[in-house]
């Protein structure tokens, strides 16, 4: 393994491990909301848990560094674009949320899109791979 491999994989471990945490306390708040919100909140939150794990799999498994690139470009864009979710729907009137959790939900969704636009542009900078792959 290059060190530019190595270097892109930690990177995007790093971020991808943040990424989980914060997908795991939106299952946590969506199960202490509304019952309208807990089941839709809840298959989202396991979705982007899934989605994050197979991302990191896939990264790990990657032989060189072009693979490494787009691997981690295309889970970078699914959970950045799931962060749109929670940024987006929590405000509702739909789903009855509290305050204090639809305010949690708002930030997590705003942290997993900045967190996301800067992955995706440092591992473009690192790989050299485009974000449209």
């Amino acid at each position: 393994m290059s060190v530019e491999t190595n270097t892109a994989r930690s990177f995007f471990t790093k971020l991808n491990m943040i990424a989980l945490v914060l997908a795991i306390i939106i299952l946590v708040l969506s199960l202490l909301s509304s019952p309208k919100a807990q089941t839709l909140f809840s298959i989202y939150a396991i979705i982007l848990i899934i989605l994050i794990l197979l991302g990191q799999l896939r990264v790990n498994r990657a032989g060189d560094l072009k693979q490494v690139g787009e691997r981690a470009v295309q889970t970078l864009w699914l959970w950045t674009s799931l962060g749109l979710v929670a940024l987006t729907m929590p405000p509702a009137p739909y789903f009855e949320f509290s305050q204090p959790i639809m305010a949690a939900l708002v930030v997590i969704g705003a942290i997993l899109i900045i967190a996301g636009v800067y992955a995706l542009l440092r591992i473009r900078k690192l790989t050299g791979i485009y974000l449209s792959v």
